[in-house]
């Protein structure tokens, strides 16, 4: 009888553990990784708020974006009150560093092995936080409603336009932007004058903002992706404008400016924003299912737009019944979305093939590039690899080759999907990456000239440098001597190279070249 009880008290305890969530109730703090970046910035500063009467099967996730100046505390504080009536868990990100900017739905970040300064949609970003709380909460599904003020406003309202190009896969039941300062108008002109990125679509030079002309270039190569379906399908989201009818602030902005242009303040900006999408909506050829509200007297304040009611009767503040109360209604997919999959990530050297299966929707054609400077437009390629990963860093993960994949549909609207560090490439059974001998290169950093010196047993062994630029394209090669060989680049750009020495053996050396 003890041990049947000792074994149904062993059960309980167990099972009490597996249910049991990694979120504590009430405030708490946290960070998620992201993946594909190798620097100070792949972590999200995040706050957490669960409500006591948090139910673990049923209870949904309210995601809440700051204004500038506040963290992820801020929209903890002004959002607590909705989340115990609606037994809602709080995740709340900390954005204005760590390579977002709290008004702008994309992640810059340094990434040297994709080519230095990289976009992310925060999108794409954001499945990474929503797994990661998928994962803690021990839940296969969570329904999402997201809210931004202020800033927070401008990144909610871009992240459901990027969201149409970048697809997040979160179940997003709503959204809703307050208080925005300006809006991206899905359009090039807005009465006339050109609606420069973060205004509008056109990504040119001579933009308002302050970005290097490097970020601007990365931009124009981020919007190419935009095109008439993804508009259509932006204006059938499950999204609403809300504003408060006190902020009447003067913005102080001539009307000659892409922000200004957008109206006087933030009210009257709202309003035209609204106004312009519903037009615009018609003139495409679809109906504009957004909400738009107010909130009476309020002016720039977070704490009164997310928790004023309409009435002291009301047992819901305005903002709340946007998010939880306006009927979902599913958003149709008009353009490609590229995605594939393959028969292994792993392959051995020297027969490294990979058949790739075509898991893209509504695409006519496909461009793919495996990494190692080859490229195909086969619908299912089979690719074979003939080398390892061309260079390493210091934390590079082992030798993975990144895949590619862009699909376009008959308009020439395109997606695309990367898989990071995705095929490994091994050398065969026996084979030593690094044998018996090495190679190392003097001086570095050089003006393009420098020496590649051979040791160890290299004798009678044919050796050749290759030299590959940031992005992994091959652009220098030669035969070594047997002990040291001059090499001459000079005519190529400053800039971080990277270079491998083979032999019958296999790498005998390989790193990083600065030329200055």
């Amino acid at each position: 009888m003890k041990s049947f009880i000792f074994g149904l008290i062993l059960i309980l305890c167990c099972c009490f553990q597996f249910a049991q969530s990694q979120i504590p109730y009430g405030i708490s703090n946290d960070t998620v990784f992201l993946h594909g970046s190798f620097t100070s910035s792949q972590f999200l500063p995040l706050y957490y708020y669960k409500p006591p009467i948090y139910d673990s099967l049923n209870s949904p996730i309210i995601i809440g974006i700051h204004g500038n100046g506040g963290n992820g505390l801020s929209s903890i504080t002004a959002l607590q009150e909705i989340a115990d009536r609606r037994k809602a868990l709080i995740v709340a990100p900390t954005i204005g560093g760590n390579g977002f900017r709290s008004n702008e739905p994309t992640f810059i970040t340094s990434d040297m092995h994709v080519g230095g300064l990289q976009i992310r949609a925060t999108s794409v970003v954001f499945k990474e936080l929503y797994r990661k709380v998928l994962q803690m909460e021990n839940r296969d599904s969570i329904p999402v409603y997201l809210i931004g003020f202020s800033a927070g406003g401008q990144f909610v309202t871009r992240y459901l336009l990027f969201r149409q190009a970048y697809p997040d896969s979160m179940p997003l039941k709503m959204a809703v932007s307050t208080n925005p300062y300006y809006y991206t108008f899905p359009t090039y002109y807005y009465k006339g004058i050109l609606m420069y990125y973060m205004c509008g679509f056109y990504t040119g030079h001579g933009s308002y903002a302050t970005d290097t002309y490097d970020v601007h270039d990365l931009y124009e190569r981020f919007f190419t992706f935009f095109c008439h379906g993804h508009v259509v399908q932006y204006y059938n989201e499950n999204y609403a404008v809300l504003i408060g009818t006190g902020d009447t602030a003067p913005t102080g902005e001539a009307d000659t400016t892409c922000t200004g242009v957008q109206g006087v303040n933030r009210y009257e900006r709202a309003r035209n924003f609204y106004n312009f999408c519903d037009s615009n909506a018609v003139n495409i050829g679809t109906t504009l299912n957004w909400r738009y509200d107010s909130v009476i007297g309020v002016g720039h304040d977070l704490y009164a737009m997310w928790n004023t009611k309409r009435d002291t009767a009301d047992t819901s503040s305005i903002a709340e019944k946007l998010l939880f109360e306006t009927p979902y209604h599913s958003v149709p997919l008009l353009t490609p979305l590229a995605d594939f999959c393959v028969d292994s990530i792993s392959v051995t050297l020297p027969d490294a093939t990979v058949n790739f299966t075509n898991l893209s929707r509504f695409a006519t054609s496909f461009v793919w590039d495996f990494g190692d400077s080859t490229t195909s437009t086969d619908i299912n390629p089979t690719h074979t690899y003939s080398t390892l990963a061309p260079y390493l860093l210091p934390n590079w993960p082992t030798n993975k080759f990144i895949v590619h994949l862009t699909a376009y549909d008959s308009s020439g609207c395109s997606s695309f999907a990367i898989k990071r560090y995705y095929i490994e490439v091994k050398l065969p059974s026996g084979q030593s990456e690094v044998p018996d001998c090495y190679a190392r290169i003097f001086p570095n950093p050089n003006r393009g000239r420098f020496t590649v010196q051979l040791a160890g047993s290299t004798e009678g062994l044919f050796c050749r440098l290759e030299v590959f630029d940031m992005l992994g394209k091959q652009v220098y090669s030669c035969p070594l001597a047997q002990n040291e060989t001059v090499v001459n680049i000079e005519n190529y750009f400053a800039g971080i190279y990277f270079y491998r020495v083979l032999s019958e053996k296999g790498i005998v050396g390989r790193g990083k070249i600065v030329v200055e």
